[in-house]
């Protein structure tokens, strides 16, 4: 999960592994679901 105003940077972060954490150590590269929202206040109440 996490929240984020560009989900084409955030993708190509977690598919080449430059961002640490559970994606980069468990080799997890596919999106299943992406919900946008208009205010990123929002999005982080939906999370």
């Amino acid at each position: 999960m996490g929240v984020t105003s560009d989900p084409v940077q955030r993708i190509w972060q977690h598919k080449s592994g430059a961002v640490e954490g559970f994606s980069r150590d468990h080799a997890v590269h596919t999106l299943v679901y992406i919900e946008f929202h208009e205010t990123m206040e929002s999005a982080i109440v939906r999370e």
